[in-house]
């Protein structure tokens, strides 16, 4: 089995409106994946043909699932996760596009710590048809004045507040194997917490996690 360094976790609904730019997004990395893991949560729409055409003449490896009935978001990010095989897993959300250096800077910044479990980062918010809307997801005047003041988020802050949005993450192995299996109470629509929360404050518990 060749070794894979680098993963991509991507879960899928209803996503065709906006999954080739991401694909396309993805494609064009300066550091490209070993290969892009897709949990498909039963879509209704042209999602699987397009997964499918793609895969065809990626130049990774394209692993696709379409789950049997549908998990939701978190249930289905934890299958993502525990079906790659990357020394590091970063996270895409069907409606992303990447700036082309993303995952390379996020492999720079592990190279860099080996205490680094996790890192995040701030994204620029769009509309529906892709343009920038001139707000960032740090302008927060709570998590940019927390995140400035913490470039190494203290594990005691996930606890308090939600800080990292699942996308812009990436997970060392180490992180994702303490964080699985997800807790029974993340099922719950009033629970305090969702898969990208979780994992930062899992990641934080057993390393460090840089903004």
């Amino acid at each position: 089995m060749a070794h894979v360094g680098l993963s991509v976790a991507l879960c899928t609904c209803n996503g065709a409106p906006w999954l080739g730019d991401l694909l396309e997004s993805i494609r064009t990395q300066t550091r490209p994946p070993d290969e892009l893991v897709v949990h498909d949560d039963v879509s209704e729409d042209a999602t699987v043909d397009i997964l499918r055409d793609f895969a065809a003449s990626a130049p990774f490896t394209v692993r696709l699932h379409i789950n049997e009935a549908r998990l939701g978001s978190t249930r289905n990010f934890e299958a993502a996760l525990r079906a790659t095989r990357g020394q590091v897993v970063a996270l895409a959300d069907q409606d992303d596009v990447w700036h082309r250096s993303k995952l390379e800077l996020q492999l720079w910044e592990f190279d860099q710590d080996p205490t680094i479990s996790m890192v995040f980062s701030d994204a620029t918010l769009t509309d529906a048809r892709g343009r920038p809307t001139g707000s960032r997801l740090w302008d927060s005047r709570l998590v940019g004045r927390t995140l400035r003041r913490h470039a190494v988020v203290p594990e005691d802050l996930f606890a308090r507040r939600a800080l990292t949005t699942g996308c812009t993450m990436a997970i060392r192995r180490r992180g994702i194997d303490a964080a699985l299996p997800f807790p029974e109470m993340m099922d719950s629509q009033l629970a305090v917490m969702r898969h990208d929360r979780w994992l930062s404050l899992v990641a934080a518990a057993v390393g460090t996690v840089r903004a």
